[in-house]
């Protein structure tokens, strides 16, 4: 039981915005392992990585002047989150689902729709 959530790294860069790959940051993989409790390649697949948030402030604090931005998307579907860390700080912020407007077809119903 419990609640699945499914985890990616959306962007990581420096806070000059130039791209970071994994293999740069020294001890990336044990460092995330031992954290989390989690190899950060499987975090994509449904975990309950319930303190992801305060996890990844710790794991921004080891790496200074390194953003990591998360995606989150929890089992229901509209349960969506971008979460981003830089040195010991974060921001969680919430996804929203939105519509446009339709462009061609005004009326819900067309006339011939309804006489059939």
């Amino acid at each position: 039981m419990g609640y699945y959530s499914s985890y990616s790294f959306i962007e990581v860069t420096t806070v000059d915005g130039e791209d970071v790959f994994f293999e740069d940051l020294p001890g990336w993989d044990q460092t995330f392992s031992d954290q989390t409790g989690y190899n950060w390649r499987s975090i994509g697949n449904d975990v309950k990585w319930y303190n992801y948030f305060d996890d990844m402030l710790e794991i921004s604090l080891l790496y200074p002047d390194v953003v990591f931005t998360i995606e989150r998307v929890g089992e229901d579907p509209n349960d969506r989150a971008l979460g981003r860390f830089l040195n010991g700080k974060g921001e969680n912020v919430l996804g929203e689902i939105t519509y446009g407007e339709f462009k061609e077809i005004k009326e819900p119903y067309s006339q011939a729709a309804k006489d059939t």
